[in-house]
């Protein structure tokens, strides 16, 4: 670049050009092409009256700030021309043309942009980092910091923490652009995620063994061990006493994978079963005829049991119970009176005998028996409820969605057994009143 002088301190003029009012004593503002008259210091102004330089401290001064003051009275249209020299140093610069080596830090004040795909590098390393024309960031060796030490920025100077064992703390959320990236340079969208915040992996995530995953407040909310077995915590004191655990269960109570109500102590008869227990269990394993079933553990008196089995047909079966029950407090209920179902009423159900049009769905069975909703809604719609099934249902084909788009068929509370009971009922009651007519008769003669 050109430059005046012949030290290292050299200068840049520009030029002011300004047409006076009458009478004016003073000149600064913006200039008859629009330039904001300024200058660092007034020892490096030259001013011209009318093309005649002027001297400074006898016809102008430059006391106050980017303004030339006390000149004598100016007539109108007076021609001032200020020539403001600023200063800079090129004995300690880097070439634009042929680069160079900064020897010590450098600050920016504004933003540092380099080309379209260019690096960022040691002399060993020119591409350690390079930066794609879309803003992409590519590393090709590791990040490091030092041990507790932190990534932010102006105002967040600690966003993200790494201690020495490797916990990465993440102050605040992270936050990504839709349909953004995270890679490595050959798998560069290891992990994606779209607008609607889904995030998908194309490999697996693994953690070390026993690893946790968990926030400040607790840090070890999930852990994985090296058996897969998957702890859910909410208690800062550790997993010791961790409400959940997915675990495969070999113990005596059972072999299969378990959601655990984990709270026994290392010294209770129901330690590493848990209090409550939730059983995934294998009926039969065979390829294309696999059976399972669902059973549910309780622990009473130190001694985790079965107590409640789903079996693969849907059979449920419960252990030393009397069956199901439901709350009957008398201090839970009000207007309370004795209760006839009316026999009329009662003589109206009517079992029936059938077969599913889609067998799959009902464990394949046939000569079912039972009732048909909609006449044991028209008889007493107590008795009578909707459920919604999904379109994958294979029934689903055969029911009419509700005006809210759900598919709802119609279920009753009367079952298999249910018909068997009215069935038998229906036909004492027949055989009475065939006796009580009998009797009638006798008695008129």
């Amino acid at each position: 670049m050109p430059y005046f002088g012949a030290s290292s301190e050299n200068a840049v003029r520009r030029r002011f050009t300004y047409l006076a009012s009458a009478s004016a004593t003073s000149i600064s503002g913006a200039d008859a092409n629009g330039q904001v008259l300024a200058f660092q210091d007034g020892s490096y102004v030259d001013v011209y009256l009318n093309g005649v330089k002027l001297k400074t401290g006898e016809d102008y001064d430059t006391a106050t700030a980017n303004t030339i003051n006390n000149l004598s009275a100016l007539n109108l249209n007076d021609e001032v021309e200020i020539i403001v020299y600023e200063l800079f140093n090129v004995a300690d610069t880097v070439s634009k043309t042929d680069g160079g080596t900064f020897n010590s830090a450098v600050a920016f004040s504004g933003g540092l942009n380099i080309a379209d795909g260019g690096n960022i590098g040691s002399t060993s390393d020119t591409d350690a980092i390079s930066i794609a024309s879309t803003g992409d960031v590519t590393l090709t060796q590791n990040l490091k910091v030092k041990d507790g030490g932190t990534i932010g920025s102006a105002s967040a100077t600690d966003a993200m923490t790494v201690a020495s064992t490797g916990i990465v703390t993440f102050k605040d959320d992270i936050v990504l652009k839709d349909a953004a990236t995270i890679g490595v340079a050959s798998s560069t969208s290891a992990i994606s995620i779209a607008s609607t915040g889904i995030v998908t992996f194309v490999d697996d995530i693994i953690i070390k063994d026993s690893g946790t995953i968990g926030s400040a407040t607790i840090p070890t909310a999930i852990e994985i061990t090296n058996t897969g077995e998957v702890t859910i915590n909410n208690s800062t004191s550790g997993t010791a006493s961790a409400p959940f655990v997915i675990r495969r269960d070999n113990s005596t109570n059972g072999n299969g994978v378990a959601l655990v109500y984990e709270l026994g102590d290392s010294a209770s008869t129901t330690a590493g079963h848990g209090y409550a227990r939730i059983f995934g269990t294998i009926e039969d394993s065979t390829n294309g005829a696999e059976d399972g079933a669902l059973r549910f553990d309780t622990s009473n008196s130190g001694t985790l049991a079965q107590r409640l089995n789903i079996a693969s047909d849907g059979t449920l079966t419960g252990s030393d119970t009397d069956g199901i029950g439901s709350l009957s407090d008398s201090r839970i209920k009000e207007s309370v009176s004795d209760y006839t179902y009316n026999l009329s009423t009662f003589k109206q159900f009517t079992p029936k005998a059938f077969d599913w049009k889609n067998p799959s769905a009902h464990l394949n069975k046939s000569s079912d028996r039972g009732f048909l909703a909609q006449e044991v809604n028209a008889i007493d719609s107590s008795l009578i409820y909707k459920t919604p099934i999904d379109d994958e249902h294979p029934d689903a084909s055969l029911i009419t969605a509700d005006s809210d788009g759900i598919k709802r068929p119609y279920a009753s509370k009367l079952a298999g057994k249910d018909a068997m009971y009215v069935s038998v009922i229906k036909q004492l009651i027949t055989k009475i009143e065939t006796l009580e007519a009998k009797v009638a008769k006798l008695e008129e003669e």
